[in-house]
């Protein structure tokens, strides 16, 4: 898929794997809409992707808000055009390993799944339709460090497709292959491309 041109939505783009997957795709030629409940982390990435010579737009979202992703969503379409490409990578986690599971309470585990599963629901109900109206929708982005993981967000994946997988050490972008760029075990990537371009079957 040729993303030079089309309007990328990325979550999360105010730091860490949601900047280097913003970045990433303005590299691609795609215009940047780049959306964090931080705003000044999103103005900073759009600057980068500026001053690289391409195009951004940062948006304050909280992607736990319904109402904030749809309003969100009607401005980047105004401002860039209709997104083509849409990147869920706003997430947290819970204690990140500093207290047991018994220690969570009832109002974190909700904001838990209200970001991270419900944020991503809500820009894929605003965006997607859109996108399968104009034609075929590219959604993608997933978080694995493992190469099951790597192996199951290729199976799909068609020549000439974007596959973003972000991971431990995602500011060490690689490309592997034309489009597969994978951000974290490179031989494991290496290897699940070559087996999909074989045919062979991803368990």
């Amino acid at each position: 898929m040729d993303i030079n041109g089309k309007v990328a939505l990325v979550t999360g783009a105010g730091s860490g794997i949601g900047r280097a997957t913003a970045l990433r795709l303005a590299g691609e030629g795609a215009a940047v809409a780049a959306a964090d409940r931080n705003l000044a982390g999103a103005e900073e990435t759009a600057h980068l992707v500026a001053a690289a010579g391409g195009r951004a737009l940062a948006i304050a979202c909280d992607v736990a808000e319904s109402a904030a992703v749809a309003a969100a969503a009607a401005h980047v379409a105004e401002a860039l055009g209709p997104a083509e490409v849409l990147a869920n990578v706003a997430g947290i986690g819970d204690t990140a390993g500093l207290e047991g599971i018994e220690t969570i309470d009832d109002a974190r585990w909700r904001l838990v799944l209200a970001v991270n599963l419900s944020g991503a629901f809500y820009w894929c109900r605003a965006l997607l339709p859109g996108m399968a109206a104009r034609g075929r929708a590219l959604e993608c982005l997933t978080i694995p460090d493992r190469a099951e993981a790597i192996e199951r967000a290729i199976r799909g994946a068609q020549p000439g497709d974007l596959v973003l997988i972000a991971g431990k050490g995602h500011e060490k972008n690689q490309v592997i292959g034309d489009r597969v760029l994978p951000f974290d075990d490179v031989e494991a990537a290496r290897a699940a491309l070559a087996r999909r371009r074989a045919g062979a079957t991803v368990q």
